[in-house]
């Protein structure tokens, strides 16, 4: 659509579990996607498929991201971010989600490939509040066999984006 709200083209497009693509390919809906003075109406046809992320990297692309949307009946008070990728142009993103109306006290824990703790930070969760942390910000020297503990007296949702701006 334009910013007038006609109608300017139209595309059903199947996106694989765990895939990803960029919302302005041109093939996806012509050339005209480019264009700032449009915008897009997107529908999910999966009966399993809960939503769509909008993610935005800043200057990279926004993204439309095929994964699961978490469903707050996962949200746990103790739980595991498992993937670090930083370094070569590969970043870490995690977002904690309170579903909750109170706050929620956080403790972040960086646990080593041995074991050993190599870093902790603690944060407040506002009631219906997330947090989105870059690993590399939170934990300089953060290593792609580290992983990441949660632990918090509210239960919450947490997931993670990886990889490169492609």
């Amino acid at each position: 659509y334009d910013d007038m709200g006609t109608f300017k083209a139209a595309s059903t497009q199947s996106v694989p579990p765990t895939y990803q693509f960029p919302r302005y390919f041109a093939d996806l809906l012509g050339t005209e996607a480019a264009n700032p003075q449009r915008w897009v109406r997107s529908f999910i046809t999966s009966p399993d498929t809960y939503g769509l992320w909008l993610t935005s990297y800043g200057s990279a692309l926004t993204v439309l991201d095929g994964l699961r949307t978490p469903s707050i009946t996962d949200a746990l008070h103790h739980f595991v971010l498992p993937v670090i990728q930083s370094g070569g142009g590969r970043n870490t993103q995690w977002i904690l989600v309170n579903p909750n109306l109170a706050e929620a006290h956080v403790t972040l824990q960086l646990i080593g490939a041995n074991g050993s703790i190599r870093g902790t930070h603690a944060l407040l969760l506002n009631g219906r509040g997330r947090a989105v942390i870059d690993a590399p910000v939170l934990f300089p020297g953060v290593a792609e066999d580290d992983y990441l503990v949660v632990d918090a007296d509210r239960p919450l949702v947490g997931s993670e984006l990886f990889g490169d701006d492609q």
